[in-house]
C-alpha cells in the first residue's frame, strides 16, 4: 500500500513538474510573441466584424485594423490593454460603440458553449491571462473557462512557441486567436435584389425583440469603453468612438426603445468620459452594403475616408 501512494505522489510530482515547465514556456513565449504592430502606426483600429469589414486601414492614415468578429466591448478593452504593452507608438485607438452592438454582449461567456469556448480562447491568447476575477461583473461558465485555459496556457502552445522563436513577427498576426484584420466578403458590389432575401423581421424579432427589451441591453459589456477610455488616458492615447451605418431598411423597424436607449447612451458617454465620437449611423446609403449591418468594399472605403477626413480635420 504504502509503495501504491508513493508511486501515485511520484506520479503527481511528475505531472506537476511538466505542467510547472509547459507553463512557465507558454509564459515565455506569450510574452515575446505578442502582436507587434508595424513601426509606422500610429492608429490602432478594433472592434466587431462592424470595424473588421468597415474600416480600411489603406484609407485611414497610419491605422491598423486588428478587429475580429463578434468582438464584444469588453474583449476589445482586454485586447487593447494586451496590445500596447508592446506597441507604444499608437497614438489614437478608434473603437466601435453603434447601434447594432448594444445587445448580446453580457452572455458572451456563459451561453452558447461554442460561443463561450471561442471567447475564452480569444483571452487565452492575450500575452497575460485573463482571471475569473477580471471577469467578476459578468456570469462565467467556470468549466469551460478551465478547460480553454488548460489547453492553452498549461499544455505546450505550440504555434505560439514557434512564433516566439522567430526571427521577425512585426506587421504579422497571422494565426492569432484574438485578431483578423480588414476583410471583405466576395460580393462588394451587392445589389438590391439581394436584399430582397433578407428577412428583416426575423432579424429585428432576434436582436431587438420588442418583449425583453430592458434585458436585452447588454449594460455590464458597453460599460467597458469606460475602461476604454481610462486606459487611454492613463497612456495619454486619443480614443476615437465611431457609431458604424447601418441600412435604412434595418433601422425604420427597430423598435424606438433601442435607438433611444442608444442615443441618452451616447450622450451620457461624452459627458462621462474624454473621447471623440463620430455619429456614421445613418450615414451610408443601402447600397453602400453587403447585407443589413456591414458594409461592402465600396461602403468600407467611404466611411473610412470620411472618418480619416474628420479625424484630420477635427485636430
Amino acid at each position: 500500500m504504502k509503495k501504491l501512494i508513493g508511486k501515485i505522489f511520484l506520479f503527481i510530482a511528475i505531472i506537476s513538474l511538466v505542467a510547472s515547465v509547459s507553463y512557465n514556456v507558454n509564459l515565455w513565449s506569450f510574452k515575446k510573441a505578442g502582436l507587434q504592430l508595424c513601426d509606422t502606426t500610429g492608429i490602432l483600429m478594433t472592434g466587431s466584424s462592424l470595424v473588421m469589414q468597415g474600416l480600411n486601414p489603406a484609407y485611414i492614415e497610419r491605422s491598423e485594423n486588428v478587429a475580429i468578429a463578434a468582438e464584444p466591448v469588453v474583449i476589445s478593452f482586454f485586447k487593447i490593454r494586451d496590445i500596447l504593452r508592446n506597441n507604444p507608438q499608437i497614438k489614437k485607438i478608434i473603437t466601435s460603440c453603434s447601434l447594432q452592438e448594444i445587445t448580446e454582449q453580457d452572455a458572451v461567456f456563459s451561453g452558447k458553449r461554442s460561443v463561450v469556448q471561442e471567447m475564452f480562447t480569444r483571452l487565452s491568447f492575450l500575452q497575460h491571462p485573463v482571471t475569473l476575477n477580471d471577469l467578476r461583473l459578468f456570469e462565467v461558465d467556470e468549466p469551460v473557462y478551465w478547460e480553454v485555459y488548460l489547453r492553452y496556457r498549461i499544455f505546450p502552445n505550440y504555434f505560439y512557441i514557434y512564433r516566439a522563436l522567430k526571427d521577425d513577427i512585426t506587421c504579422n498576426y497571422e494565426g492569432l486567436a484574438y485578431v483578423s484584420g480588414f476583410a471583405t466578403r466576395g460580393d462588394f458590389n451587392i445589389r438590391a435584389e439581394v436584399f430582397k432575401l433578407i428577412n428583416v423581421e426575423r432579424v429585428v424579432n432576434a436582436h431587438f425583440p420588442e418583449n425583453n427589451k430592458e434585458k436585452m441591453i447588454s449594460k455590464v459589456s458597453l460599460n467597458y469603453i469606460d475602461s476604454i477610455s481610462s486606459l487611454c488616458e492613463r497612456k495619454n492615447i486619443e480614443l476615437i468612438v465611431v457609431g458604424m451605418p447601418v441600412t435604412h431598411k434595418l433601422f425604420e423597424r427597430i423598435p424606438r426603445y433601442y435607438i433611444d436607449y442608444y442615443r441618452n447612451y451616447i450622450s451620457e458617454m461624452n459627458k462621462r468620459i474624454k473621447c471623440r465620437y463620430y455619429d456614421f449611423m445613418n450615414a451610408a446609403p443601402d447600397e453602400w452594403f453587403e447585407d443589413l449591418i456591414h458594409l461592402n468594399e465600396l461602403g468600407a472605403k467611404n466611411i473610412s475616408i470620411m472618418l480619416n477626413d474628420s479625424i484630420k480635420n477635427d485636430k
